[in-house]
This record gives structure tokens, sequence and C-alpha cells, in this order.
């Protein structure tokens, strides 16, 4: 219920105390589905949003008084913008902008001062960390193959992994992709470019059974950023893959870029490494592109 004044000597009725009472654990609120300022008998209560699309609760100046406090939620779809009205300084050590079920509470220093203090993180906040690991780094040593299932959700729609490896001899190694538990080995197209020196050159794979990543010459590690594009989607796989590999005691160096297709409508959920003779050593991690729309 908004703030009441008592006088000196006024005897308190049962409903006026049940009032105070219920207000301690269930705050009055009011519901808004566009743009408000905040009036006076808001103090004390809880203020929602509950819009679509962005609205804004503007705090005025010279409304409210040193201790008085508003909470403000949103349970709408569109982020709710706390602006300090004109004269009013309002801080907030996060943003001053509430994504769908977050809040926050205004704490008035002055009439012409307010702080949020949010009660959790905005989505804007949380979006802007831009990759999420999805599989932590993870070792493998002298191994014919690598597997990671249950990697590729709609939690995140592009991902990118490195990978750095070794191999006991001068071989390639090659990516398939995964659907529940099973790889596809059929469908991969790729093209690639590379430069070595002054010397480069430009090759071309079509309706292979799996997806040439690089070649090692069995001694120098080589490392692989591959992006994936939307592989958990029932729609062919783009993938893009940046390499670096040393080929004479690292003062030599072999760069290239390849990319392709994985030419199946397949929601794939895994990926796999593998290297047709001897061993592989090395390391990958895989990384969710954070979705910021």
């Amino acid at each position: 219920m908004a703030k009441q004044s008592f006088t000196s000597g006024q005897t308190l009725t049962a409903a006026q105390m049940n009032d105070l009472q219920t207000n301690d654990f269930n705050l009055t609120a009011t519901t808004k589905t566009a743009d408000a300022t905040l009036v006076v008998g808001d103090r004390g209560t809880r203020v929602i949003g509950n819009a679509g699309t962005a609205i804004t609760f503007t705090v005025p100046n010279s409304t409210f008084t040193a201790g008085d406090s508003v909470q403000v939620h949103n349970i709408g779809a569109g982020t709710v913008t706390v602006a300090a009205g004109t004269g009013l300084t309002l801080n907030s050590a996060d943003v001053l902008t509430l994504g769908q079920y977050q809040s926050g509470t205004i704490y008035f220093t002055s009439a012409s001062a307010a702080l949020l203090f949010p009660t959790a993180k905005t989505a804007a906040a949380a979006s802007s960390s831009g990759l999420v690991c999805v599989k932590a780094e993870t070792s493998f040593s002298a191994v014919t193959s690598v597997t990671a299932d249950n990697v590729f959700t709609s939690t995140y729609r592009n991902y990118l992994v490195q990978l750095q490896f070794v191999t006991s001899a001068e071989n390639d190694v090659v990516m398939k992709f995964r659907a529940s538990g099973t790889a596809t080995s059929s469908g991969y197209n790729r093209q690639l470019a590379t430069f070595e020196a002054t010397t480069s050159f430009v090759s071309e794979l079509a309706s292979q059974s799996s997806y040439l990543i690089g070649h090692s010459n069995g001694t120098f590690y080589n490392q692989f950023n591959i992006n994936l594009y939307a592989p958990q989607i029932t729609q062919p796989t783009v993938i893009n893959n940046f390499f670096t590999a040393p080929v004479a005691n690292y003062t030599t160096i072999f760069i290239g870029q390849n990319g392709g297709v994985q030419t199946d409508s397949t929601a794939f959920d895994g990926i796999e490494w593998s290297v047709a003779t001897g061993t592989f050593t090395g390391v990958y991690a895989i990384y969710g592109y954070s979705k910021t729309v």
C-alpha cells in the first residue's frame, strides 16, 4: 500500500494494522503496459512493467524524499528502462535496463538523487560475454579419433572450435558431424586457399565422406580456429576454418583458410576428428556465440 501519515495520539484501527502487516509481506503492486512516470503514491510499492515492446519508467525530480524506495519489476517481453527525469540524478552499478523477469530497487538519497540496485544482471549485460564455453579444454594423447557429443544445442546458434594437434607421422586430420552418437559419412564439400612463403594454391573437394581439416608433418603442432554455423539446425551446416601450421622449425609457416558445407539437412549435436593412419595428440575446446538478439 502507499505510505500513510498518522497524527500524534491517533488510535489505529484493526483494519489499518492489518494493512500495515500485509504490506510487510505483500507490497502493493501496480502494472504498467506503456511508458510511465513514477508518482509519490508509488513509495513503498512494486511497479511492474508488462509490455511486448520496450517501455520506460521515468523517475521524476522533487517528488520523493530521502529514504523513500520503489521496487521495479519487468514481466513483459519488452525491456523496461529506468530513466531519470529532468533535474534528477540516477546512478547504478549496472545498466538501467531490466530484461524480462528482472527487477531492482530505486532508493532515494535526496529529492533529486537516487540509486538503482538491480537484483539480477540485466539481459543486455549477460549477453555481452560474447563466447560461452560449451566444452571445456579437453586433452587427448596418441589416439586415432576424438569425439565430442551433446555439444550443439538450441542455446547457441553458431560455434567456435579451437583445435591444436600434432600427428605421430605426416598425415591428414578429418572431421565429421555426429547426430545421436552416429557420425555422418557423406555430403562434405570443401575449398582451400593456402599460403607458404611465396607460394599459394587453391584446391577443391566435393561430395566427400569427411571434411579435411588440415595436414600435419608429424613434428610441429598446428592451430585451427573452426567456425560452425548452425550445426544444430535442420539445414546444411556451413564451416569456416583458419589454420596456422609450422613446417620448418617454426621459421616457415604454412597458413590457410578453408570453407565448406555439410550438405545434409541434419540437426547435429556432436563432432569428431580422426586420422587415417597412426595417432594424434592435442587439445580442443568448444564455445557458443552468445545470442544478442
